[in-house]
């Protein structure tokens, strides 16, 4: 019972960082009143890795996670998305929307950064607006 309940709050252990961390985050944003529209969508153009609507429902938001097993204070894992994976996202999110036909939603481009430390809890930083799409 205890294991199952851990399982479905912190993610199989067994799992690779990556897919935990991107679990975790997709159960934040919804506990946050987010729903979930796209995961681990992938391209030949890459990957984008939550597609989700606000609670609002004004707002699509793409969100990059990035995930470490380790904790250090000068190496979070959110401050890895560079320029390079911006305007990748960027661009994989103007290709989304238009598929989606979405023209009259703000859109917006967040950074989860998920800590996996042994034995406690994940730990989770949701930095709204991380960028824009001028990158």
């Amino acid at each position: 019972m205890i294991r199952k309940l851990w399982h479905r709050l912190f993610g199989n252990r067994k799992a690779p960082p990556g897919q935990r961390g991107e679990k975790i985050a997709a159960d934040f944003l919804k506990a946050q009143g987010y729903r979930i529209l796209e995961r681990n969508l992938k391209t030949p153009q890459g990957e984008l890795d939550i597609v989700a609507l606000t609670a609002d429902q004004k707002t699509v938001v793409f969100v990059e996670v990035k995930t470490s097993v380790e904790i250090h204070h000068y190496h979070l894992p959110e401050f890895r998305v560079d320029h390079r994976k911006q305007r990748q996202i960027v661009n994989l999110a103007a290709h989304w929307c238009r598929r989606a036909k979405l023209d009259d939603l703000t859109i917006r481009f967040d950074v989860i950064g998920v800590n996996l430390p042994p034995e406690i809890e994940p730990i989770v930083r949701h930095i709204p607006g991380a960028f824009d799409s001028h990158v």
